[in-house]
Order: C-alpha cells, then sequence, then structure tokens
C-alpha cells in the first residue's frame, strides 16, 4: 500500500532512523499482472490452469507491448534490481512501477494524502496492538 509506503518513510525519518550510510529504504513497486505467480493459488483448479499454464504464455509475448504484463522472471527481476542496484542504496519514498518499466514515477494523487496515510498508520498500530517499546516508529 503505497499510502502506508510513504507514512512508514515520514516515520523513519521522524524516528532520526536515517542518515547518509542508512541500510534501510523504503520504495514502493508493482509487479504488474504476472501471471504464473502464486496469486492464484485459491481460484478454482480449472482458473488455476489457465493461470498458471496458458497466461504465462500470453504474458511473455504481450509484455514488450503492454508494460502492466509481466512474466514471474521479468517482474522478479526488476524486483531484484531495485534492491541490489548500488545507484539506488540511498534512493527512499519513491514509487517503481511496472507501466514505467519500473524506473521511478508519481504515484496516484490519492496516494500522497498525509491525512490519510496518518490514519492508516495509526489504524495499524491500534490493531496490531503495537507498542511504543516493542518499535522506535510508535
Amino acid at each position: 500500500n503505497l499510502l502506508f509506503m510513504y507514512e512508514l518513510v515520514r516515520q523513519i525519518e521522524k524516528a532520526g532512523l536515517v542518515n547518509n550510510n542508512s541500510l534501510v529504504t523504503v520504495n514502493g513497486y508493482d509487479p504488474g499482472l504476472v501471471p504464473g505467480s502464486g496469486l492464484a493459488r485459491d481460484y478454482p483448479p480449472a482458473l488455476r490452469f489457465i493461470w498458471d499454464w496458458i497466461l504465462p504464455g500470453v504474458a511473455y509475448v504481450l509484455s514488450p507491448m503492454f508494460p502492466t504484463i509481466n512474466p514471474v522472471w521479468k517482474s522478479g527481476k526488476a524486483l531484484a534490481r531495485l534492491v541490489t542496484d548500488p545507484k539506488l542504496k540511498q534512493i527512499s519514498g519513491k514509487y517503481f512501477p511496472s507501466y514505467s518499466k519500473w524506473q521511478e514515477a508519481p504515484s496516484s494523487e490519492a496516494s500522497y494524502d498525509v491525512e490519510l496515510a496518518r490514519e492508516l498508520w495509526q489504524k495499524s498500530i491500534d490493531m496490531t496492538k503495537l507498542k511504543t517499546k516493542e518499535s522506535p516508529l510508535v
């Protein structure tokens, strides 16, 4: 959830957990539609067969024309780059969607709603019953 991601970045900064040598970065990643992933594991058998065996081939063919449809390997490779690329080591609070070929891009206007993000953050703390002594982010 991008609301949560942006708020997590703000909370990490507020807690003083960020510096030039920080190993903690938080970014949003959208793999796009990834047939063959575990997403359909609870689907009925016929739909699971289509998702696991037919649509991955379709995704492979369509991916060059439609960057939001990707085979598992392509989405996985993009995620690995975001995690391991030295050029992104200090990048935090950014969004990398499949439609931009996993280059930094703006997210939806709604995802920047600070008030809603803080509300989501607080409700998450309340629901998990997280205590101040358990995390510097409470």
